[in-house]
């Protein structure tokens, strides 16, 4: 196939492919591929609905209209209304041009081949009365000026700090157009949008139309947790309740994820820390953090249930075994501990051996934590029998 080109040179270049019955560089389709190029990246809106929003001209009907089948060449620096080619030349079509609008199923409208005549050309527009932190959405129909001939086509928010993205189109404009749509965070009022193409012709390029712009209600506010679980000291681990299940809110999402992590590290023999640690995420990506420590430590002495009561022995019956059998029984002594095992320990001068002796125990019961709680009591030895004359005078 012959492509031809026809130059006037002036401001606008003006081709009218019906009076001369030229395709100039539209190609006439010869291949079809498959339809899953239309682009999944999207997205939905996580905090309310997508409002379009009011830009002029994104559909290319503004501007000098180009002739019936015809097209109208731009270069770099010159505006169709709101637009302003950034680079070579585009071609502003009318809908009917080699019958490139035909496969639209918007119907065929005036459209922009970012491959001007020639060049790999680009347009941008300057968007304006954003929100940041809002989500937009930007839906268009694209396809390829010709068959047997692929194109890459380019779109770049904020000068791709926003938004850049780049898609592949080989379907010609005259058998089908596929609609991609991209979303990108505002960080500021105001941000170019630009459209540019590069492919294996130079005068066969990506083409665009039908462009809308969606704005998605901004949401930054993180998951609020309504019943938030104070720190906490127990005594003993058996004491410590379950996790609690937190009660969490949010403004857009009903159902946030909620993710709980727990870990125990050890302090010393008798002090643990547990940590409890949440996080919430909302569909929007706003994340909630939250902590809960938990001490453990053993501060709680035992508690002596039963009193030790003193022992009255006579001295016929008293023995060092009998002192013991006494002292090992903790003198009748009972206790408990709420947490661990309990050790007696037991303090005097010495057992005593003569009648009318008394010797003071200290009984000290004592938990694995050092906490300890004590008893004093007596071990006497008495004699009530009076001595006895066994040689009268």
């Amino acid at each position: 196939m012959t492509y031809k080109k026809i130059f006037i040179h002036s401001i606008l270049l003006v081709v009218w492919l019906s009076q001369f019955n030229l395709h100039s560089q539209h190609i006439i389709p010869h291949n079809i591929l498959n339809k899953s190029n239309v682009s999944q990246l999207g997205g939905s809106c996580c905090c309310g609905t997508f409002m379009e929003m009011n830009f002029p001209n994104l559909d290319f009907e503004g501007g000098i209209p180009p002739p019936i089948g015809g097209f109208i060449v731009y270069s770099a620096g010159q505006m169709i209304d709101e637009w302003t080619v950034t680079r070579a030349t585009i071609d502003h079509c009318e809908g009917s041009h080699a019958n490139l609008g035909a496969g639209n199923p918007n119907g065929a409208s005036n459209f922009i081949d970012l491959h001007g005549s020639p060049g790999f050309g680009g347009i941008k527009y300057k968007l304006t009365g954003l929100t940041p932190g809002n989500s937009y959405r930007i839906d268009f129909w694209t396809a390829q000026n010709g068959g047997n001939h692929s194109s890459t086509g380019t779109l770049l928010v904020a000068n791709g700090a926003w938004l850049n993205v780049s898609w592949v189109v080989t379907i010609s404009g005259s058998v089908a157009w596929f609609k991609q749509s991209y979303m990108f965070m505002a960080m500021a009022d105001m941000a170019d949008m630009e459209f540019s193409s590069v492919g294996d012709l130079i005068y066969a390029g990506t083409l665009i139309d039908d462009i809308k712009i969606f704005e998605c209600p901004g949401d930054q506010e993180e998951p609020m947790i309504t019943n938030e679980p104070q720190n906490e000291i127990y005594n003993c681990i058996g004491d410590v309740p379950k996790a609690p299940k937190l009660i969490v809110t949010d403004n857009c999402d009903a159902n946030p994820t909620i993710s709980f992590k727990e870990t125990t590290s050890k302090i010393d023999k008798c002090e643990q820390l547990i940590k409890r640690d949440w996080e919430i995420l909302d569909k929007c990506g706003n994340k909630k953090l939250f902590t809960q420590e938990i001490t453990v430590k053993d501060e709680v002495a035992p508690n002596i249930t039963i009193a030790g009561k003193d022992k009255i022995i006579l001295c016929s019956n008293h023995t060092k075994n009998t002192f013991l059998t006494w002292l090992f029984s903790n003198a009748g002594a009972s206790a408990t501990d709420n947490c661990k095992k309990i050790t007696w320990d037991y303090a005097y001068d010495s057992i005593a051996t003569n009648s009318c002796d008394t010797t003071l125990v200290d009984f000290i019961v004592s938990d694995e934590c050092d906490n300890t709680s004590s008893f004093v009591a007596k071990y006497i030895i008495i004699d009530t029998i009076s001595p006895k004359i066994v040689n009268p005078a």
